[in-house]
């Protein structure tokens, strides 16, 4: 305490502006950054208004020329001065525009639960303007389209494209990103295999009643693909806790004849006692629940996927479900919750002490009851769908549309490509194997934008 008010060495001063390449007539934030302790600073803005200041941190300094400027900094303690000029460090300029860009906290979502988008355009925006495709949205906690942070809710099971429009002292800049946002759920095919390259931990929930040990990701083997899944370790728990692991949304519209797959690796510790899991699903986003599977080891292999032992941990594939003693793999057919949408589902540990329990590769996946998956344009049309991987899309004739994208199941853009004006068959050939799923067909054009479903099987 006494050190700071008592500096040992001369300033060395420095400082940092909040925004060095602006547009004209704009304003910049200087922060001092000087070590040893001053008490003193004079600053000199070269051609700014003001000027000069002798603030620790001034704010709000005009620069209304076109041109760069110098920045002085002199810096005092009770030891001496320093004295730091930053040439050309401030660049105004009429042309720079502002850099859009933006995220959101969710990109799988229940319809109604909000999304929180996050502005991180550069170059000092003042004005924003969001819109959504389709438009079927509602603004929450005190939002709207004009702010530069909205809360929104999405209405509608759709993929909605969401476009920002900047604006600065110079003009405008405009961002679209395509089908951004997925209301209502995942759509089948969909696998979680816990891989860092795919799991995205903010789109599930882990319940832990008792703050204590619950469901974490662990290196494994046995498991293909990859050497992770999702556990909970038991040897040190109380007996008798719940804890639970909750999907992202799904949304299983269009479906017939939905399976909710997994894979598990289990064995007793102690004969007289067996963990247990159980599983849920729910029609209201997790709102509430109905019990749809429940299993523990009963000593002739009915959960357990390896003979009584202490110290189990998968590290072949006999260790698992389907492969060596024990256990069958599970699959749950979820026929009564066919076309409705906001479905999640809950693995639920019931603790007894016993080895770690283990699950992997959790698959939701439907077999499509029409030739073809309908689009939101009829005239739109994709065949074969279902397809191997090669297709073809027919353009609706009179549309002009300049770019097409397909994403796959976990949303991420797979294949991009221009397009002439005057194409009215595109032939895709992939030059790779794509995975088995329920993939997403975007053409955008100035004035409108088409989307489709295509399944590969």
């Amino acid at each position: 305490w006494w050190a700071f008010l008592k500096p040992s060495f001369h300033p060395a001063a420095d400082f940092i502006a909040d925004e060095i390449l602006i547009p004209v007539g704009e304003t910049v934030n200087f922060t001092d950054l000087t070590l040893g302790v001053p008490n003193n600073w004079e600053w000199t803005f070269e051609e700014g208004s003001p000027d000069t200041s002798s603030q620790q941190n001034p704010h709000g300094i005009l620069f209304d020329q076109e041109r760069l400027f110098d920045i002085t900094l002199i810096a005092s303690n009770n030891l001496g001065t320093d004295t730091i000029t930053k040439e050309k460090y401030i660049n105004v300029s009429s042309t720079i525009f502002p850099e859009v860009d933006f995220t959101a906290n969710k990109s799988v979502v229940c319809t109604d639960k909000e999304v929180i988008f996050t502005d991180h355009t550069k170059y000092s925006p003042i004005q924003w303007e969001w819109q959504f495709d389709p438009a079927t949205v509602g603004f929450v906690n005190g939002t709207d389209e004009t702010s530069q942070n909205p809360e929104v809710i999405f209405n509608e099971a759709k993929h909605y494209s969401v476009s920002l429009t900047v604006w600065n002292l110079n003009g405008s800049s405009e961002l679209t990103k395509f089908g951004m946002i997925t209301a209502g759920g995942y759509e089948p095919w969909f696998t979680e295999t816990f891989e860092d390259d795919s799991f995205k931990s903010e789109e599930w929930i882990i319940e832990n009643p008792d703050e204590s040990i619950t469901w974490e990701l662990l290196e494994i083997g046995g498991s293909d693909p990859g050497n992770m899944a999702m556990g909970i370790q038991f040897p040190t728990y109380l007996i008798g806790q719940r804890d639970r692991l909750i999907t992202p949304p799904f949304n299983l519209m269009w479906s017939e004849g939905p399976m909710l797959d997994f894979q598990h690796a289990y064995a007793k510790k102690y004969a007289p006692l067996t963990d247990s899991l159980i599983v849920y699903i729910s029609s209201d986003c997790g709102e509430s629940w109905t019990r749809i599977f429940a299993a523990g080891e009963d000593d002739n292999g009915s959960f357990a996927t390896h003979e009584l032992t202490s110290g189990f941990w998968p590290e072949t594939a006999d260790d698992w479900c389907g492969i060596g003693w024990g256990a069958s793999c599970t699959t749950i057919g979820l026929n009564d919750w066919v076309d409705q949408t906001n479905i999640r589902f809950a693995f639920e540990s019931y603790s007894a002490i016993g080895n770690p329990l283990f699950i992997d590769n959790i698959s939701v996946t439907t077999v499509f009851g029409k030739e073809e998956i309908p689009s939101e344009c009829e005239s739109l049309r994709i065949f074969p769908n279902p397809s191997n991987g090669a297709f073809k899309l027919v353009i609706p004739e009179g549309k002009n549309f300049h770019t097409l994208e397909i994403h796959n199941p976990m949303g991420a853009v797979i294949y991009r490509r221009g397009l002439n004006k005057t194409l009215e068959i595109l032939e895709i050939i992939p030059d790779h194997k794509w995975v088995t799923g329920v993939y997403f067909l975007r053409l955008s054009g100035a004035e409108e934008s088409l989307s489709a479903k295509l399944l590969i099987e």
